[in-house]
């Protein structure tokens, strides 16, 4: 469903960036080619997710999405979504569903601002499909990206996708913000580059469709270490020495 629906917007999408004004973001949309390895492959990574009483089976919160960036299972997700410890029960668009914890927080308390941080770890044995992180930092404005999250509306078991601009790379906050608009259900859900590379997530909305936040993936990279353990942070950790060596190339 996820192919199908992105074949039926790829028309579109390249009629709306036709008007980009800024000549050096239309440089730097991929081929078509690139464009759809990358959605198969961010399609395949992006998780539904919800808090889950393993004894009883049962649902126990409400739904949030989620992205795999490594094949043993850890995940990208937002603070105000999950809690260290807590069990969850995530669900892949061919159908495929495992459980996972909670794993590192950070959440400062300070509002509207960075951080929503969080990370869930996959507990069930298997090898995952995965995103590629990212690098949101080399991102600028008018460059193409595309949301693939939950929207809790939809009620259905597969994915969203919608595409749109990065409208600031990093506002007063250090928040990415774009204009893929978001709902409930996309909390936690990843924003991709165009080559199915993942660059943030979704963490809040406004009013306005255009205004929409998302935690820069880099946040997660240089907090990588403190992340994979089931902690709580009410303030920054310590960051990784070696976090920003070797950042991939977004539109190499």
């Amino acid at each position: 469903m996820i192919l199908r629906q992105a074949g039926v917007v790829f028309s579109a999408l390249m009629i709306y960036l036709q008007f980009i004004p800024a000549a050096s973001a239309q440089e730097r949309i991929p081929t078509k080619t690139a464009m759809q390895q990358g959605i198969r492959k961010a399609g395949r990574a992006s998780v539904k997710a919800f808090a889950f009483d393993t004894l009883k089976q049962v649902q126990t919160g409400g739904p949030f999405s989620a992205v795999v960036v490594t094949a043993d299972g850890y995940m990208l997700t937002v603070a105000h979504a999950t809690r260290p410890g807590k069990t969850y029960k995530i669900s892949f668009p061919d159908g495929n569903s495992a459980i996972a914890v909670g794993m590192g927080r950070i959440d400062t308390n300070e509002q509207e601002t960075l951080p929503d941080i969080g990370m869930m770890k996959i507990v069930t044995g298997g090898n995952w499909p995965f995103a590629e992180m990212g690098s949101s930092g080399k991102m600028v404005k008018g460059d193409a990206c595309m949301m693939i999250a939950y929207p809790e509306s939809s009620g259905l078991p597969f994915p969203s996708i919608r595409y749109g601009l990065i409208t600031n790379p990093a506002d007063e906050h250090h928040f990415l913000v774009t204009d893929c608009t978001m709902e409930v259900g996309d909390s936690g859900g990843p924003i991709f580059d165009m080559e199915g590379r993942v660059i943030g997530l979704n963490s809040r909305c406004q009013v306005s469709e255009s205004l929409n936040h998302h935690v820069p993936v880099d946040e997660y990279r240089k907090y990588w270490s403190s992340l994979i353990q089931p902690k709580n942070y009410t303030r920054y950790p310590a960051p990784d020495s070696n976090w920003a060596v070797n950042l991939p190339q977004p539109h190499a």
